[in-house]
């Protein structure tokens, strides 16, 4: 089938974890034997066609006086909260967007849009070609709906839609409460999770490129913004349980501020936390690999996939205790929540003092992912497309 995916991020080169999960997406809807286009915001040198896995990528500016500076960086809603005069972007982008689409429409069945804007774009390409389309709500999206006047906005987007589909189950139990007419077109379709072996060699050359010690090492992946609660990590260090760990925080820092808050915080134990900037995904198995535990302290997720790769790595992962993880993370089984840096201190310290259990643990983490993969996943989607066009 020949299909459009519009997305607001998407890898611009080889190394970039910007939208890596719908890179991988568009990878396994091709082995599963779709192509198509995928269209997506230039953000700044990229060549505005390229081709990527039987997809052929088109890229668009949308600002007044330049490329565009909404997408991308921290992601949409948290650039918006730091800027909010970039609101005034948005009708470009999703007028860009959809123009872009209807100019590439040859042969193609339906759009799967990916986030808000992305879906604003496949509305308004419907009404002018009455292409079905199918939408996908992640994290922050499902913040946006709360919001009873955004609701109200975007509900013909949404009503006018094949199928909406969330990667995480609670949140379709929210979007089933806010769209009842759609409620039978509601679907839960989990990313995928698949991770390279990788060898000693390749995490100790990691480890020495990033100046990490070869154990004690506690790991996060992710984007360093104020949702992701990152200080809290930092705190959990200073406790004398931990005295003896460091902690790698790799992700990019798209908030100079609170970047500059988390490196105060982290003053008096700043010998053994490590920023390491953004790391390659073709990194992320050697820096798993280098890890002792995988520590996440983030406030609200969609499905995080950071996560789903630690427990596909074997590795112990310490969540807080939100919803959104305790949907993956089943607490004292396949890894553990917490409500504090005190109580993530003392969980490590307690798995210090344990191989046995920390060996069970490790075991069940990997058993709690073999059912997901990005063809599984690409097969899902499938089932959706294909009933919908």
């Amino acid at each position: 089938m020949q299909i459009t995916l519009l997305t607001s991020s998407f890898p611009r080169h080889a190394d970039d974890d910007a939208g890596i999960f719908i890179a991988r997406l568009a990878q396994a809807y091709s082995k599963v034997g779709h192509s198509g286009f995928i269209v997506v915001p230039r953000d700044a040198d990229e060549p505005l066609d390229a081709n990527f896995e039987g997809f052929i990528v088109k890229r668009f500016a949308y600002g007044i006086f330049s490329k565009g500076a909404l997408a991308f960086g921290a992601g949409m809603m948290p650039n918006l909260r730091r800027n909010p005069a970039l609101i005034f972007q948005a009708p470009g982008l999703v007028w860009q967007m959809a123009r872009t689409a209807l100019r590439n429409t040859q042969n193609i069945s339906i759009i799967h849009a990916n986030w808000t804007l992305p879906l604003l774009a496949a509305f308004l390409v419907h009404t002018r070609s009455k292409l079905p389309y199918i939408a996908t709500v992640r994290g922050e999206d499902l913040r946006l709906l709360q919001n009873p006047f955004a609701r109200a906005i975007l509900r013909p987007a949404y009503e006018r839609a094949q199928a909406i589909t969330s990667v995480n189950e609670e949140f379709c139990t929210q979007l089933k409460s806010y769209f009842p007419r759609k409620a039978a077109s509601i679907f839960f379709i989990p990313n995928g999770v698949e991770l390279q072996s990788t060898t000693a060699q390749e995490k100790e050359a990691f480890a020495s490129k990033y100046k990490l010690p070869p154990k004690k090492l506690l790991l996060f992946l992710g984007t360093l913004i104020p949702r992701k609660a990152v200080e809290v990590l930092i705190e959990a260090l200073k406790i004398p349980a931990l005295s003896d760990f460091h902690l790698a925080l790799c992700g990019r820092a798209e908030d100079a501020l609170y970047l500059e808050r988390l490196r105060g915080i982290a003053a008096d134990v700043k010998q053994r936390v490590h920023f390491t900037g953004p790391i390659a995904p073709r990194e992320v198995p050697a820096a798993l690999g280098a890890a002792s535990y995988y520590v996440t302290a983030s406030q609200f997720e969609g499905r995080p996939n950071s996560v789903l790769e630690a427990l596909a790595a074997g590795k112990i992962v310490l969540a807080s205790s939100i919803k959104e993880h305790a949907e993956i993370i089943k607490d004292g089984a396949n890894g553990f929540l917490f409500e504090c840096a005190a109580t993530l201190a003392e969980r490590i310290a307690e798995l210090e003092c344990n191989q046995d259990r920390r060996s069970e643990v490790a075991r069940e983490a990997v058993a709690s992912v073999q059912g997901y993969s990005w063809i599984a996943c690409a097969e899902a989607y499938s089932g959706l497309l294909n009933a919908a066009h």
